[in-house]
């Protein structure tokens, strides 16, 4: 029995057992604040289907599934369940596959249908060309068209199809994107695997709900009402912590389903819960409480410093985390290795690009790039990185003929996988060989452009399959002429093939958390002692985040005002989320540094705000002469219950 299994129940926890041994089954919503123990109550909640209901589930063949965002996520919940036999524990990307991967028929069916969509499409653009249409993207339409034409032909021979990273439909792909169109297309239009998804699993839980595809939760609540009182469909989560822009938010109730609130936080002290709650006042009646013990509850630091806005912000930094290792009298405020105490959160990743020496792969994918690859960046699952990742730089890194290689060729190599009756397996480990040995001495001689040579030698030599998106035709030709197959993204990927590829190496040792910097983003579900956050509006080149806007120091924009009217998500809104999800990682001390065009605004508008009672407000100059505190003493009840200020 694993920790959380056996810590006291909640009121939720208790609620939700009540929930689950009723009948016919019935579908809830949990809502968890951070620090909550939203994990907590989920895995306690699968152990007791299991103790309750596991005899009868084992006789009937049927399991209970848990669908979660990542990988690391499933396989920490697979272990806090034992690897029960009664579970089925999996990112929601391979749940769907389990569920649609027999019914190959069907996915051949979905395929076609979709070529013949963007055929059309093409087909369409091109025959709305005006004559001031260069004759360059003539071309490219033209051969997306003969692409489109050559894959629905290749796609009748195709015996059996497999999920990978991207599509390759010609060759029986099906990447992860499509998995989540098709997953859900199918489950609408074929009743007998709707039918069939409930008898095997007759409880599907979805961790993490905020960030759920819409189309999957609208598929899975579809589910829920054609085969009411069979499935017991839970979504476990907190719309207050959405942080994609994909996710679906909140989930909206179907009839009959129960609404349970977990309120409690087992994490945050006194101030800091305060501070949590004055931000979330604005966006959501949950008011978080402690859920500790009177005698281990702690009061905790908040600070909130306002400095102005100057092109080296760095330097402001670092005298801003100077002045906090004295007052703390703690060196984790200096340290910049991965096991500080510390944690350094900034909107994007320009600032530890600049510190951690990968400014021009930043540059690349958000100077002129879409918004849809500039996001994916800043999550860290943009579509080109990912083969590095996974395969090139682990490849790069083993000896050509290692047993580690072989598995990664395994894995990944096309030449491998794709091996034909009379082919001469001596020949093709040879060339595979050869191609290893050039890319590690690609990697590890860098240099400008070493990025779009990495991908030609990959490409040529069969050493992965490359995403279709890269080159015009669905496989690298033969010299290994590597090029951007979008017109949207041409730009960025040139860029991106500039580049060197040792920055690639600070990239992914900073979006793995292996320093004190992060993004605001891709801090959630973790906590740390000491939490810096630094909100400035001149690190992000887009308009999705404000903090300017969100503290009234700017006005909105015309398009900021027709979605609060209209009620879609708004830049208020989503900075309102992300200062909310970096300020409850703190369990002891939080400090929240505003960089301001107008400093005396910006105190004033803080000061103005549920903020100003949470703690300690300083502007920099303050600071350098050695001034005390600013504000009023905590007072953590008046800010939970604080609706005084709109942006809040």
């Amino acid at each position: 029995m694993t920790s959380r299994i056996a810590s006291p129940d909640t009121p939720a926890d208790r609620e939700l057992r009540a929930l689950l041994d009723q009948r016919p089954l019935r579908c809830f919503r949990l809502v968890a604040g951070a620090g909550s123990g939203k994990t907590t109550t989920l895995v306690k909640a699968l152990a007791h289907v299991a103790a309750s209901h596991g005899k009868t589930l084992r006789t009937r063949s049927q399991k209970i599934a848990c669908i979660t965002y990542t990988d690391i996520a499933a396989e920490e919940i697979r272990s806090d369940v034992q690897h029960g036999a009664n579970f089925h524990v999996s990112t929601i990307h391979n749940f769907l596959w389990t569920l649609v991967s027999p019914f190959q028929r069907d996915i051949g069916t979905w395929v076609s249908e979709r070529i013949q969509e963007r055929l059309k499409a093409e087909i369409e653009e091109e025959q709305g060309f005006s004559n001031r249409v260069g004759d360059k993207r003539r071309l490219r339409t033209r051969e997306r068209i003969e692409r489109y034409r050559r894959q629905a032909n290749e796609v009748t021979s195709v015996r059996r199809f497999v999920y990978g990273t991207g599509s390759s439909y010609g060759k029986g792909v099906i990447g992860h994107d499509d998995v989540i169109k098709l997953a859900a297309a199918m489950l609408e239009r074929h009743s007998l695997l709707a039918q069939m998804t409930v008898a095997e699993y007759p409880y599907i839980f979805v961790d993490e709900s905020q960030d759920t595809f819409p189309i999957v939760a609208d598929a899975l609540r579809t589910l829920a009402r054609q085969q009411a009182g069979k499935l017991c469909l839970g979504f476990f989560g907190d719309p207050m912590q959405r942080i994609y822009a994909t996710g679906v938010g909140s989930i909206d109730l179907g009839v009959g389903w129960q609404d349970i609130q977990k309120p409690e936080n087992f994490r945050s002290p006194s101030k800091v819960l305060a501070a949590i709650n004055a931000i979330r006042s604005g966006g959501d009646s949950l008011v978080q409480k402690s859920g500790l013990p009177i005698d281990k509850q702690r009061e905790g630091d908040v600070t909130i410093i306002v400095a102005p806005r100057i092109p080296d912000s760095l330097a402001t930094l670092s005298k801003v985390r100077r002045w906090l290792a004295d007052r703390h009298h703690s060196g984790a405020w200096l340290r910049d290795d991965a096991q500080s105490a510390l944690k350094v959160l900034v909107i994007t990743h320009r600032m530890a690009a600049r510190r951690l020496g990968f400014e021009n792969l930043y540059a690349c994918f958000h100077d002129g790039a879409s918004a849809s690859l500039s996001q994916a960046f800043d999550e860290g699952t943009a579509w080109p990185l990912t083969p590095f990742r996974t395969a090139i730089l682990p490849m790069a890194a083993t000896s050509a003929g290692s047993s580690a290689a072989m598995t990664l060729l395994r894995a990944h190599s096309p030449r491998l996988q794709n091996l034909r009756v009379g082919d001469d397996l001596a020949t093709v480990l040879n060339s595979l060989k050869h191609g290893l040995t050039e890319l590690a001495s690609i990697v590890t001689a860098g240099g400008p452009g070493s990025i779009g040579e990495t991908l030609r030698i990959v490409s040529s030599y069969g050493l992965i399959e490359l995403d279709e998106r890269w080159v015009d035709h669905p496989a690298a030709s033969n010299d290994g002429d590597i090029s951007p197959a979008s017109d949207d993204d041409k730009q960025v990927l040139n860029a991106f093939m500039a580049c060197d590829i040792r920055e690639l190496t600070g990239y992914f040792s900073y979006a793995g958390h292996e320093s004190p910097y992060s993004t605001q983003q891709g801090v959630k579900g973790t906590e740390f002692p000491n939490v810096l956050v630094v909100l400035d509006d001149e690190e992000g080149t887009h308009s999705h985040f404000s903090y300017d806007k969100l503290f009234g120091l700017q006005e909105l924009s015309k398009a900021d005002e027709a979605a609060l009217k209209e009620g879609r998500d708004s830049v208020l809104e989503r900075t309102r989320r992300l200062l909310y999800v970096c300020c409850s990682r703190a369990t002891e001390s939080l400090t929240i540094l505003l960089y301001s065009d107008d400093v005396t605004a910006a105190l004033n508008a803080i000061k103005e705000s549920p903020l100003a009672t949470t703690g300690a407000i300083f502007g920099l100059m303050e600071i350098e002469q050695g001034s005390r505190v600013t504000s009023t003493p905590n007072n953590s009840e008046s800010v939970a219950a604080s609706d005084s200020d709109t942006l809040f």
